[in-house]
């Protein structure tokens, strides 16, 4: 009870503090979690207490104040039913604290949050007990005390078989990021297993494991136990997302604190030795030659992770020191003095030489990164080009206004094109990127569809896995643009043999057919070429029994038609000529369709001869 008493000294600054807050900030940080917690127990119901948690898009623990407004959301809860003892005998249960992330819906129509992988801390901080001393001691005492195991700062790990278990995950079997089963888990000790005291600078109280109530810590060994002599060192950064979401989560936080107790040996101000452990492993003590004190405290690196848009295109990256094929959104470290949305327009800017819309940056989600101690704000953003494109005609080339008109093409469906026909130009920084393009939606959505395997894809190209918040993002933004339109029959955009060189004859065709969801007609635009056609009417011909297989009630039209050169070895693509039975058709827009599949190929339009 002694904490609960030294918190009632600022419980009426804390209420003062936060109404102020509250009373500043209005409607506009409804993106953000509001601060806010339920404190109770047998005998404390309604008391004036204060508990210091974190929450997630803010860098330093804030205070969370009594829900006194009335506010929803996660709270901590105190009541009673747990181990842990006081001098009173009161028992004291602690709730668990959820990591911010995107909302899922249920089948009875409710949001819940569904955390990024790292995010799903199966434990309340309990930050109050850190400076506890007594109370940390009594814990390290309980036979059922769960410690984790590191090894000069890596995590020890069995691998997940029989006979083996997750001591903290939630559902029946560790399950990977994936969705499958887990490789790993982390080696757990108990009190009886190995000699540990409070003060053991190795030693971190990590919080209380809300699932059965008792305390967790971290505990950096010399020696590997005997008991644990099985055991092997991973990297929690490349092997958490092969483990279940609470355990990577859990070993995050723990080399978050000892990759910083590692680093944090000296005062960066003073330069004296930091060699005294506070708060159980979340503060280190310096004293100086005057015997002044000075407290650190952990940090992290917050870092801006951006799905930029073209309307329907993602602009990815990749390193050179990433595994071939492996593209991501571009992200990169917030800089002093700047704002979150401020960091994603530079990052962009930076890297690729795309300006972003600033009226567009939206929050999304953000996910805690062993890296080991970063912070991935999640956004979304669209490009300032996109507003300033032209509309219509005013996309084509002289001739190719020419070509649509003739042909008989819908300045609607022009426009529907205007993203692909107005692809901002990418310069990369080198230093930074290696190569940037553009992706459309429907390439990506083709890849996630085959659950990502690192060697599945054009060229070995892959997307991080689910375990990423870039997955998230891409994922995500592909399904509310998907599932704003209607697209009609499972016809593919093309059918161009890629690994047949030389020239062949194509057309462009509009599929019409009624909506789904009403009687309302609507149309897409397809290229269907063939190398062994003679003439552009023998296409046409087999695309009318294909498509007609798979969805009898479409009209087809041709809308011109022209000539495609492939070289394999160069990926390029030509696009020129004319068609003597169906015109000239418009190439850009035959270009366009052909780029939202083959981002890894040059495309080339002209229309000059046959």
């Amino acid at each position: 009870m002694r904490v609960i008493k030294g918190a009632n000294s600022v419980y009426k600054y804390l209420m003062r503090f936060f109404r102020v807050i509250r009373g500043g900030v209005g409607t506009s940080a409804t993106h953000f979690r509001q601060p806010h917690w339920l404190f109770s127990s047998q005998r404390m119901v309604g008391s004036n207490a204060c508990i210091w948690n974190c929450s997630s898009l803010i860098y330093h623990s804030i205070p969370r104040v009594p829900d006194v407004h009335g506010l929803s959301g996660q709270m901590t809860r105190w009541q009673a039913g747990a181990p842990l003892r006081k001098g009173n005998g009161t028992k004291l249960r602690f709730g668990r604290e959820g990591g911010l992330s995107s909302l899922k819906s249920t089948k009875d129509g409710r949001q819940v949050v569904q955390p990024c992988h790292f995010s799903s801390l199966p434990l309340d901080r309990a930050g109050v007990l850190r400076g506890d001393g007594s109370t940390i001691s009594d814990l390290l005492q309980q036979p059922d005390t769960k410690i984790v195991l590191f090894l000069d700062g890596c995590a020890l790990a069995l691998p997940y078989e029989d006979g083996v278990t997750s001591s903290f995950c939630n559902s029946e079997g560790p399950v990977d990021a994936e969705g499958k089963t887990a490789l790993f888990v982390p080696v757990v000790a108990t009190p009886n297993q190995i000699s540990l005291k409070c003060e053991d600078p190795g030693c971190i109280f990590l919080g209380i494991y809300t699932k059965d109530n008792t305390a967790v810590f971290a505990y950096n060994v010399k020696d590997v136990p005997i008991q644990f002599q099985h055991a092997f060192s991973i990297d929690v950064r490349k092997e958490g997302p092969k483990m279940c979401a609470e355990d990577a989560s859990i070993l995050a936080l723990s080399s978050g604190l000892f990759t910083w107790h590692s680093k944090t040996q000296f005062c960066s101000q003073t330069g004296d030795r930091a060699n005294e452990i506070i708060l159980s492993g979340h503060g280190r003590r310096v004293k100086g030659k005057r015997n002044a004190s000075r407290s650190l405290y952990p940090r992290i690196d917050p870092a801006v992770i951006v799905g930029a848009m073209h309307g329907d295109w993602f602009l990815l990256g990749r390193k050179a020191s990433w595994k071939y094929g492996r593209y991501s959104l571009l992200a990169g470290f917030v800089e002093v003095g700047e704002t979150l949305e401020t960091a994603c327009m530079r990052e962009i800017k930076e890297e690729s030489d795309v300006s972003l819309d600033p009226s567009s940056i939206e929050y999304h989600s953000s996910q805690p990164w062993p890296f080991p101690q970063s912070l991935m704000v999640g956004f979304t953003a669209q490009t300032k080009d996109i507003a300033m494109a032209p509309l219509g005609f005013q996309l084509l080339s002289s001739e190719g206004q020419v070509a649509a008109k003739h042909v008989g093409i819908l300045e609607e469906e022009v426009h529907a094109f205007r993203p692909g026909l107005s692809l901002p130009e990418i310069n990369c920084d080198q230093d930074e990127l290696e190569d940037a393009r553009w992706f459309h939606v429907s390439c990506l959505d083709n890849e996630l569809r085959k659950d990502n395997k690192q060697e599945s894809g054009m060229f070995g190209f892959h997307i991080p896995g689910k375990h990423a918040l870039a997955n998230r993002l891409i994922s995500e933004s592909i399904q509310k643009v998907l599932g704003q339109r209607n697209l009609g029959p499972n016809i593919p955009p093309h059918n161009i043999p890629l690994d047949n060189d030389g020239k062949m004859k194509y057309i462009l065709l509009r599929v019409s057919f009624k909506s789904e969801s009403s009687d309302r007609k609507t149309s897409r635009l397809i290229v269907r070429g063939d190398p062994r056609a003679a003439y552009h009417n023998h296409i046409f011909s087999v695309a009318k029994n294909e498509i007609r297989q798979v969805e009898d009630s479409v009209n087809l039209e041709v809308l011109g038609g022209g000539r495609i050169e492939i070289c394999s070895s160069t990926r390029s693509i030509s696009i020129f000529g004319f068609s003597s039975a169906f015109s000239q058709a418009p190439h850009e827009i035959s270009a366009c369709i052909l780029r939202a599949s083959l981002p890894f190929h040059q495309i080339h339009v002209s229309y000059d001869g046959y």
